[in-house]
């Protein structure tokens, strides 16, 4: 049987197409366009999904949206389409009545979207993923995102990545839609916050987020004031839920903990990296060193142009970087080792050379680890495409195995390091 939408807009006539679209996908649809015709089509209630538009609300919006809501019974979905930004529409007064939003002017893509998570939600959830998936969902949005901080959104990229990782094994479409749906919605809500608050953070000395200009410090300096081996690993391009699908295989040589650091924008590799190593702004950096940063400047430039000593002039600069920073903490290291992997060889000869390093207090290591990634014909991963993004887990997972990543790691394990 088909699921039973109730349409109210003041202008349904025009909305055929949409419609039209929703009845293609197995959906019955209804129009009205009176508040009142639609409290009276409410008593009977054979609907599963009521959208709302929010210009029938009238000047009474809350009041008027509270009616809506008390006449459909507790399974029935209720959605709003608003002009607002649904960030925003969720924590106001409208956002606590409703199952969900629909942005206008209303995709009809987006709006199928709406509809599959809407049903998913009221469904009788004998599935235990979608169930457990649910209350995941509610807990981010009533909880993680009712008050948005550094450390909330570190919980929900975490969960959020936890969930992509998860759904490969789970073959409702529905859910499937339904997640990379919430994950788009969460990325413009975290894009919001990131505008609205990055100026404050940049240059802040402490505070939250942890930019990673104080990896170093933070993470490394008191490993290295214990006087214990340390490795500093950067495995770049690596995603977290990539990580996720690694982290078995790591687990049995290491105790492994998550944190998080926030990257600096824009998240250009150099400009990051120079970040990292030098535990200051790229700003600060080239006014404390100038020299320094002519020199990387100019690798960098080197590198873009597909000069290979651009890459191995580039990596001087960042160890050099490193160095002073070490010095001004006071570590005592004087010497930080430096290896650097751009392919498959050099990943490979990074445990040999580890071995030579046994006795070295520090190495770091920079991983080149997007370029090390192989997919099947076909199967490039784009951000919408779950089968893609579950190829590029599997890409990851194959890389760090047979690339040399893992027998580096078993290195730094039998050398008793601690890993950042």
């Amino acid at each position: 049987m088909n699921a039973q939408v109730l349409w109210l807009d003041a202008e349904a006539d025009f909305l055929g197409a949409h419609v039209r679209f929703l009845e293609k996908h197995g959906y019955s649809v209804e129009r009205c366009t009176t508040l009142a015709t639609a409290l009276d089509r409410l008593a009977g209630c054979p609907w599963e999904i009521v959208l709302l538009d929010e210009q029938t609300l009238g000047k009474e919006g809350a009041s008027t949206l509270h009616r809506v809501r008390g006449a459909c019974p507790a399974r029935v979905s209720l959605l709003l389409v608003t002009r607002a930004d649904e960030e925003r529409a969720a924590a106001s007064e409208r956002g606590r009545e409703v199952d969900g939003f629909v942005g206008k002017p209303v995709n009809p893509t987006q709006l199928l979207a709406a509809c599959r998570a809407a049903i998913l939600a009221k469904a009788d959830r004998t599935d235990p993923a979608t169930a457990s998936y649910v209350r995941a969902r509610q807990e981010i949005r009533s909880g993680l995102l009712a008050s948005p901080s550094p450390a909330n959104w570190e919980k929900i990229h975490f969960q959020i990545s936890k969930w992509d990782v998860s759904l490969d094994a789970s073959p409702a479409p529905a859910l499937h839609d339904t997640h990379m749906r919430h994950r788009r919605e969460l990325g413009r809500a975290f894009l919001h916050y990131v505008q609205d608050h990055y100026p404050a953070w940049v240059g802040r000395q402490g505070g939250n987020p942890d930019l990673h200009t104080r990896t170093v410090r933070r993470k490394l300096l008191p490993v290295l004031q214990r006087r214990a081996p340390a490795a500093l690993l950067m495995l770049s391009g690596l995603r977290f839920d990539q990580w996720i699908v690694l982290r078995e295989r790591i687990e049995s040589m290491f105790k492994v903990e998550n944190s998080a650091a926030w990257a600096l924008l824009p998240t250009e590799a150099d400009f990051c990296r120079a970040a990292l190593f030098a535990g200051e702004l790229p700003r600060e950096v080239s006014l404390d060193q100038p020299q320094l940063w002519a020199r990387l400047e100019a690798a960098r430039a080197a590198h873009a142009a597909g000069r290979r000593e651009g890459g191995a002039e580039a990596v001087a600069c960042l160890r050099e970087l490193l160095r002073i920073q070490l010095r001004k903490l006071g570590t005592g290291v004087e010497d930080p080792r430096f290896l650097y992997a751009d392919d498959a060889d050099s990943c490979r000869a990074l445990a040999p050379a580890l071995a030579a390093h046994a006795d070295a207090p520090l190495v770091a290591l920079v991983v080149e680890f997007l370029d090390l990634l192989r997919f099947p014909e076909g199967t490039i991963p784009s951000p919408d495409s779950a089968p893609g993004e579950a190829e590029a887990r599997a890409a990851a997972l194959e890389a760090f195995r047979a690339g040399g990543v893992e027998d580096a790691l078993r290195v730094l394990a039998a050398q008793g390091r601690t890993v950042i």
